[in-house]
């Protein structure tokens, strides 16, 4: 598969100097052979002498460092990985090595060990902008099976073999006509780089009989040359003019140059084709060419300087009034980086695709898109995931429509090398939702008046959600309609603590109802539910009376009940917060004993409060306790034992404030 694979080529095309002074002649003379080989760009040859050098008792290091990057350039990095390993093991001094048997490690899903040699060379590589590949392959292998365990929904099928062969196919368009142009070998001559055919341009039709059934057919001598290679083709819209790649014999001195060429159909054949004007630069290569919808914009991929390293993205914008295409431009680093980015599209609705072994991926090649954010303006760069992307080879995609198209891959179970896929994209059925209720408690504060009727509302107020009274779960600060709104669910017990500067802090215990749906019900409807309480806030005046509304006591008990100690806690909370305040605390009891045992169980009941206080924290010189037994009634003649328990009850007063 030439032009695919020699696309990828690092393109000085000279090795470092090996030293094989210690060798044997016949192993420096197969070693030279090889390297004469490599410089003419027959990589096969090339191997097959650096082979033989090591028969000779070649350095071992060098060879197969020679050999494993034979197998690189020529994209068969998955064979490489055994060269690469013999040679770091024998000492090679080319640390580079260390990268690439990562990167073919990782091509072959080996991806624990890809990572263990992607770290060992950010840490101490020697080119820093590989070190900073390898630290990004390194991060990103740390949530590789997120990616490889996220349902992508594509369906994936084999173009079969009236389209694929044991040869190259890939890089496949569609035409108006429905039509698949792409690349593949003519098996007439061999192609004396990696000993495989050349490749031309064929055009399939489909018959309808299968998804996969048709006439395949050569675009024919106008485009397709011998011994040349013609790939890539990048039809207009309307079919009337194609670009496509066409490369050297891959004999020359110089290596082997690509170059983007365009053809037009007029009486209905192509023309000779013509060196792209103003893009195609033959000192460099160009490939991969890709129109915009509109046929307005030319993308491709070239290794000019100026780039960002390998191979790199380019787009060129056509001019109506010089009926000419404009001075090629690099479409930056979000999208292009230190490796190489190829096989740009651009699917109708304006959505960027391109193969990319740059940015990290699931294995060598992979498809991704570029969507930019509307908000941020910054692009963002999505792998497709399975099923289009594998450990091996991905690129080439293109798009019949919003959900269906190909694309290319070299991935195992194929008709052999590249073969072009099918996809369809299959949009899944809406998942089952649960029934449920979705729980919101609002909580509106007041300020209460001295009447106890309820006064203006208070906006400001800190609103406290606390699970079971401990542990806060979330805090908010009312509105100006004096709300505040909490998402709650319907098995916690919550306590809403509000407070607000002037005012003595409030409680209250709250608790939604139970979800009347069982958990496996379906349906897609959610609804809402909420709830509605009301906080009143008194303001804190000296010689106004405060009831602590829960501290209870049982009947002839002076005991602290543990249903009195959240508002309790809250009397310290305030106490803290004011440490100029001094309270008197005031028990009382009911009428069921005579005066005397009343007043010292009120007494009691009072001290009792107070040494829960002054237990947590609170100084015992600011706190009067006085029992005032039976006097002070708020239900006069209680009957029942909610009555009576209302009597039996604990407050407190500001008698003075200390500035």
């Amino acid at each position: 598969m030439p032009i695919k694979k020699l696309i990828l080529v690092v393109f000085s095309l000279s090795l470092a100097c090996f030293w094989l002074q210690s060798c044997t002649n016949a192993a420096t003379k197969a070693y030279k052979k090889g390297l004469k080989k490599f410089q003419q760009g027959e990589y096969n040859a090339s191997t097959e002498y650096y082979k033989l050098a090591l028969e000779k008792g070649g350095i071992k290091s060098r060879l197969n460092y020679a050999i494993a990057e034979n197998f690189r350039v020529t994209n068969r990095i998955g064979e490489a990985t055994k060269y690469y390993s013999i040679a770091i093991d024998a000492g090679t001094k080319e640390d580079k090595a260390i990268y690439y048997l990562a990167q073919s490690l990782k091509a072959k899903g080996d991806y624990n060990n890809a990572q263990t040699f992607f770290m060992k060379y950010a840490k101490n590589g020697a080119n820093q902008s590989l070190a900073k590949q390898a630290e990004k392959e390194s991060k990103f292998l740390d949530s590789i099976y997120v990616l490889l365990n996220k349902e992508t929904y594509y369906q994936v099928k084999n173009m079969g073999s009236e389209i694929n062969t044991d040869g190259p196919e890939y890089a496949p368009q569609v035409t108006k006509d429905g039509d698949l142009i792409y690349t593949a070998s003519n098996n007439q001559f061999e192609y004396t780089a990696i000993g495989t055919g050349f490749t031309d341009i064929y055009q399939f039709k489909f018959d309808g009989t299968t998804e996969e059934s048709g006439i395949k057919k050569n675009f024919g001598e106008n485009i397709n040359q011998n011994r040349t290679h013609e790939a890539c083709p990048a039809i207009a819209s309307d079919g009337g003019s194609i670009i496509f790649v066409r490369s050297n014999d891959g004999k020359r001195k110089t290596g082997v140059e690509t170059e983007l060429f365009i053809t037009e159909m007029r009486d209905g054949e192509w023309k000779a084709p013509k060196v792209l004007a103003n893009v195609s630069d033959s000192r460099y290569w160009e490939t991969s060419p890709s129109l915009s919808p509109d046929g307005k914009t030319l993308f491709f991929a070239s290794n000019r300087k100026g780039g960002y390293g390998g191979v790199d993205l380019y787009k060129s914008i056509w001019s109506d009034s010089l009926e000419a295409w404009g001075k090629p431009q690099n479409l930056g680093s979000e999208i292009n980086t230190s490796g190489n980015e190829l096989f740009p599209y651009t699917r109708s609705d304006g959505r960027f695709f391109f193969a990319s072994d740059g940015h990290p991926g699931i294995g060598g090649l992979d498809i991704f898109t570029a969507i930019k954010d509307t908000v941020t303006k910054e692009m963002n760069i999505i792998n497709l995931g399975l099923n289009i992307n594998s450990s091996a080879d991905d690129f080439g995609i293109c798009y019949k429509d919003r959900t269906t198209g190909y694309f290319s891959s070299n991935r195992t179970g194929g008709k052999g090398d590249d073969d072009i896929y099918s996809f369809a994209y299959i949009i899944p059925p809406p998942k089952p939702v649960i029934k449920k209720f979705k729980d919101y408690l609002i909580v509106n504060i007041f300020q209460k008046n001295t009447n106890d009727t309820i006064g203006k509302i208070l906006d400001s107020a800190v609103v406290s959600l606390k699970l079971d009274s401990i542990q806060t779960k979330e805090i908010l600060y009312t509105d100006a309609t004096g709300k505040a709104i909490f998402a709650v669910d319907s098995i916690t017990n919550y306590t809403v603590l509000a407070e607000k500067q002037g005012y003595f802090s409030n409680t209250l215990s709250f608790k939604a109802f139970p979800n009347p749906y069982r958990r496996d019900s379906v349906s897609r409807e959610l609804i809402n539910r909420f709830y509605e309480v009301k906080l009143n806030l008194q303001k804190i005046q000296i010689g106004q009376e405060i009831v602590l509304e829960h501290i209870y006591y049982d009947y002839k008990k002076a005991d602290i009940r543990h249903d009195a100690e959240p508002d309790l806690q809250l009397l310290i909370d305030f106490m803290k917060k004011n440490p100029g305040v001094i309270i008197e605390l005031g028990s009382h009891t009911d009428a069921r004993a005579n005066d005397a045992y009343n007043l010292k169980l009120s007494q009691d009941r009072a001290k009792s409060a107070v040494a829960y206080i002054v237990k947590n924290g609170v100084d015992p010189k600011r706190i009067k306790p006085v029992g005032y037994g039976e006097t002070k009634h708020r239900i006069q003649n209680a009957q029942t034992e909610e009555e009576h328990q209302v009597n039996r009850r604990t407050e407190f007063k500001i008698i003075d404030v200390i500035e």
